[in-house]
């Protein structure tokens, strides 16, 4: 399985990203006019809205993901993983544009994009909640990279895990993003954009290493029956 700490890490060093992608929706957040107090609540609300809907793709994708473990297919689909990720690193690939091209996620983008447009105004907290549960659902290459990841961890309770700590390391750079503001500006979100190669990269040798580890049984009794195994001379 692979680690939590590696999902926390995709969410953390991939939030990048998502200031370029996500960014000007949590900037389009409706907070002007309200107290600070009430508009950090709104951007941990939005911020939770995403989170819970990464948790519930993980729990979907994890019961897939049974089948693959038990398949004992795991390390082979981590490794799969990490070098697809390489190459769209390395080739400059749009993953979002690519995924678009299929119907049902374009009509899917589609329902979003206007869901989203009637809440924009709403300053209630439960309405940030909504925008961030609709935002969960906007096509993402680092969403389908850590869904990759939790595809690999075999369980639904862990696929659901995997997703939210990475929603988790997301929320640190996207609310420090929404309230900051203007501060942070086109010039400099397409500036953090061009790091985003760099942390594929970092992240798809994650996989690979996961992919190609070999783990040796601690039991001693490994070591015995190993010693006690027939040999051919």
């Amino acid at each position: 399985m692979i680690e939590v700490w590696t999902a926390f890490s995709i969410g953390l060093l991939g939030s990048i990203h998502c200031i370029g992608m996500c960014g000007p929706i949590a900037l389009s957040l409706p907070y002007l006019g309200v107290s600070k107090w009430n508009a950090f609540a709104g951007i941990m609300a939005y911020n939770l809205g995403r989170t819970l809907t990464y948790a519930l793709l993980g729990a979907l994708i994890g019961i897939l993901g049974k089948g693959i473990w038990v398949a004992g297919l795991h390390a082979q689909l981590s490794l799969l993983i990490g070098i697809g990720l390489a190459a769209v690193a390395i080739f400059s690939i749009s993953v979002e544009t690519q995924v678009l091209r299929i119907p049902l996620v374009r009509r899917l983008n589609q329902w979003v994009g206007l869901e989203l447009g009637k809440r924009m105004r709403d300053h209630r907290i439960q309405t940030s909640l909504a925008i961030g549960a609709l935002n969960g659902l906007i096509p993402c290459g680092l969403v389908y990279m850590a869904i990759a990841g939790a595809l690999s961890n075999g369980t639904i309770t862990g696929g659901a895990l995997f997703m939210a700590l990475f929603g988790m390391g997301t929320i640190p750079l996207m609310a420090f993003t929404a309230l900051a503001g203007q501060a942070i500006n086109q010039r400099w979100r397409a500036r953090l954009r061009r790091l985003a190669p760099v942390l594929m990269l970092l992240i798809a040798t994650l996989f690979i290493l996961r992919g190609i580890q070999f783990h040796v049984p601690n039991d001693l009794r490994f070591w015995e029956e190993w010693q006690s195994m027939p040999m051919c001379h």
